[in-house]
């Protein structure tokens, strides 16, 4: 199993976030980076270790925190994206929160496909701010 390490897992992001000075934004993408990086790691790995168990239960909550912040301005630029080929129904952010336990990823094809998504929108919003 490779495990995951903390840092930007999307190098376009980590550009754009180099013309941001808003600290919470930066907090925010950075535990976003985490839990996208747990998913696609427990996806892959097809089993949740405790150490991921435990590193999604604290960024689950910061997530939680940040995305009352963030929602209401996401929320446009996730509209017409795609999760599995159809256009997003819900906030894929929420979505990707809501599981309680970090084994609910495991096997999980509709919240992997949740995952561009997101970062198409987490990016669209981050070129705004950035102007």
């Amino acid at each position: 199993m490779k495990p995951f390490t903390s840092q930007f897992t999307n190098p376009f992001t980590q550009s754009l976030m180099a013309n941001v000075t808003d600290e919470n934004l930066h907090a925010f993408v950075t535990d976003w980076d985490i839990l996208e990086g747990l998913v696609v790691g427990i996806f892959r790995n097809k089993t949740a270790t405790a150490a991921d168990v435990q590193t999604y239960a604290q960024v689950r909550t910061e997530l939680q925190t940040h995305l009352t912040q963030w929602q209401n301005a996401l929320y446009p630029h996730w509209q017409g994206k795609k999760i599995g080929g159809q256009a997003a129904q819900s906030d894929p952010f929420a979505a990707l929160i809501a599981p309680s336990h970090a084994g609910e990823f495991v096997g999980n094809l509709r919240l992997m496909q949740t995952l561009p998504a997101a970062r198409e929108a987490l990016n669209s919003l981050i070129i705004k701010i950035a102007k």
